[in-house]
């Protein structure tokens, strides 16, 4: 099957519990077919031995369609993948429940189904992002800078 990666790294210095991802799938950016191809999402949290063939983690509700304008009858046509009708866009979708801990790696694959006279496809307008610290972990920054102010106007003072 065709297979498309990303890798990105956690350097946040703390762990990441969930990430949500967007992004446009074009049906049929160099070359059209008469048939639609499907995006199936996986990711993986470390480094693979080989990220196109390793156990993943599904992702379904990640995963996205092509969806065509054209017919048969263009098959092996130039196509433009910009023009309406000849993209398909996933919003901001999350995932939860991983442990992306400082330092290491996340891998997002999407993987296309196989077959006869696929179209080919691109990746567009990737949007990834991860929240922001927790109500807790915002608190607790929040005084130690208050501890910082303070010890700085007591220094003034003296």
């Amino acid at each position: 099957p065709m297979v498309m990666a990303l890798r990105l790294t956690n350097n946040t210095g703390g762990t990441l519990t969930e990430f949500a991802l967007g992004y446009r799938l074009e049906t049929t950016q160099w070359r059209a077919s008469g048939t639609q191809a499907t995006a199936s999402m996986s990711y993986l949290v470390g480094n693979p031995a080989n990220w196109r063939t390793d156990a993943f983690t599904p992702a379904a509700s990640l995963n996205l369609t092509t969806v065509y304008s054209g017919d048969t009858a263009v098959a092996a046509s130039n196509v433009d993948g910009n023009a309406a009708g000849n993209f398909s866009t996933l919003a901001p979708t999350s995932i939860t429940g991983i442990n992306w801990t400082n330092g290491t790696d996340l891998w997002l694959r999407w993987t296309f189904n196989t077959g006869t006279n696929l179209p080919n496809v691109g990746l567009d307008n990737v949007t990834f992002s991860t929240p922001i610290p927790e109500p807790s972990a915002f608190a607790a920054l929040a005084g130690l800078a208050t501890l910082g102010l303070a010890a700085t106007r007591r220094r003034r003072r003296a």
